[in-house]
């Protein structure tokens, strides 16, 4: 396999290379790796509470961009000698 090559040709810097077999790259469906941890992802709550802080943020800076726009300075015209 072209892992195997490649990691007998590169290895890290005092490790023996470690071959692998076509089973270490296919998904265990039937669940038979329990030695693994379980990731625990975000609650529901917390995946609220950062999309309202983005929208926020956005909203924030919306108003802060209309508030602004009739406030800009326009650019004078350059004097030419």
């Amino acid at each position: 396999m072209i892992t195997n090559i490649t990691r007998t040709l590169y290895p890290k810097k005092g490790e023996e290379p470690k071959m692998t077999i076509p089973l270490d790259f296919m998904p265990d469906w039937e669940g038979l790796d329990e030695d693994k941890p379980e990731v625990v992802g975000q609650s529901v709550e917390e995946q609220k509470r950062i999309l309202f802080g983005i929208a926020g943020n956005q909203r924030r800076k919306i108003r802060k961009d209309q508030s602004l726009e009739g406030r800009r300075r326009k650019k004078l015209p350059l004097m030419r000698k």
